[in-house]
């Protein structure tokens, strides 16, 4: 937890100009290439498969990116600009998802062919939740109930299956079986929450809200060394192994980012400090002062790297620009700042395409794009379009 607040740094950047080029950066540069490609005219839905020219790649279509491409252009249309071909690329990826992303109770499926027929059952909470955040602001923004109600029944299907995860984390009692829980199902329980604020009365939401950041600050956040944990024993234990030793970079980032959006939701300012001090920790620990950038998982006991990583995902990236211009906004600490000018710079040199609209996916330790692809099952608009957009916002706000 940061302790201290340096003075403010007198050769601040124009952070409105900054806010400006986060935005120019949107509307220029990623949204174009979403909104010319990626739909399918012929069967509904989004094509999870395209090159740098936005050629499609025929394939599959997954349930979790059908709904972040759909979260995406609707919030676009409801925060940045109500422009009507936002709501219809929006429209394009509900009307997909409720016609065939659910089967029995409503569950999502997790694969679906082009289309719609399922492939494969969902084994986390993340096609369930992104569905129900994509209703959830396609109701915000045609205020039609049909797609409040179905939000709010995913959401209550989302919260119980993360109540019997810790009701059961509760029980397990077996010694010779290691029973796991997973940082990243109560991030994604945590962004599914936020985002339904709107569809629930103040006091379920601050309950339910409160539930969850109080499990993962008991499950995942080690209390000696206040650092986050991204999978942990059943009973919150340690354990001692690459996967349980590992820092998962993207993933810290994210739940700082979600917390951060708690806090100014709901006022806390010991959390928000708390917060700031495992962003700053996690860019310490995860940055390559060789090539730059930060890296997607670090041994937090400096043990030996138990399998490659020799590439830079531009959604870690900008979900680490996210991160500091938040700690900012909330400490003024001059380290959050320092780290958001050095991620800013490799960022904007390294993933924006040169010769074509959409940024790059990933890039290797020489800065050169690791695929001929800008969307794939492992990552798609959602987080480039959200989080750029909400760097812009946060830049506008800090005075």
């Amino acid at each position: 937890m940061l302790t201290r607040r340096p003075p403010a740094d007198p050769a601040a950047p124009d952070f409105q100009k900054l806010a400006a080029d986060y935005q120019q950066a949107l509307v220029r540069q990623v949204v174009p290439f979403w909104l010319a490609h990626s739909p399918d005219p012929a069967y509904g839905g989004y094509f999870d498969w395209l090159t740098t020219t936005g050629a499609v790649i025929e394939g599959d279509k997954f349930v979790v990116r059908q709904a972040q491409q759909a979260y995406a252009f609707a919030r676009l249309y409801n925060t940045i600009d109500a422009q009507p071909h936002w709501l219809d690329h929006a429209r394009l990826g509900i009307t997909f998802l409720s016609r065939f992303a659910h089967g029995d109770r409503l569950h999502c499926y997790d694969q679906l062919d082009r289309l719609g027929h399922p492939v494969a059952q969902a084994t986390t909470n993340e096609s369930d939740a992104y569905t129900l955040m994509a209703y959830g602001q396609f109701y915000r923004a045609t205020k039609d109930d049909e797609w409040a109600m179905l939000a709010k029944s995913l959401l209550t299907t989302v919260l119980a299956d993360l109540d019997d995860a810790r009701t059961e984390m509760m029980s397990v009692r077996v010694p010779t079986v290691r029973n796991v829980r997973y940082l990243r199902d109560w991030v994604t329980g945590i962004r599914a929450m936020i985002s339904s604020s709107h569809l629930l009365d103040d006091d379920s939401w601050k309950d339910s809200m409160a539930g969850l950041v109080q499990s993962i600050q008991q499950l995942f956040v080690d209390s000696r060394t206040d650092t986050v944990r991204s999978c942990v024993l059943s009973d919150g234990g340690y354990i001692n192994t690459p996967e349980g030793r590992r820092l998962d970079v993207g993933l810290t980032l994210q739940l700082v980012n979600a917390l951060f959006e708690y806090c100014e939701l709901v006022p806390n300012r010991k959390l928000a400090q708390q917060v700031a001090g495992w962003c700053l920790y996690t860019c310490e620990q995860a940055w390559d002062e060789t090539a730059g950038g930060l890296r997607n998982f670090v041994d937090q006991k400096a043990q030996a790297a138990t399998e490659p990583d020799g590439y830079r995902w531009a959604w870690v990236m900008v979900e680490g620009l996210l991160a500091l211009s938040k700690s900012y906004l909330h400490t003024r600490h001059a380290d959050c700042l320092k780290w958001f000018r050095r991620l800013h710079e490799y960022t904007f040199a390294v993933f924006p395409g040169a010769a074509e609209t959409g940024w790059h996916l990933a890039v290797d330790t020489q800065r050169q794009p690791v695929w001929p692809t800008k969307a794939s099952p492992l990552v798609d608009c959602y987080t480039p379009m959200c989080t750029l957009a909400d760097v812009a916002s946060v830049l506008q706000r800090i005075r």
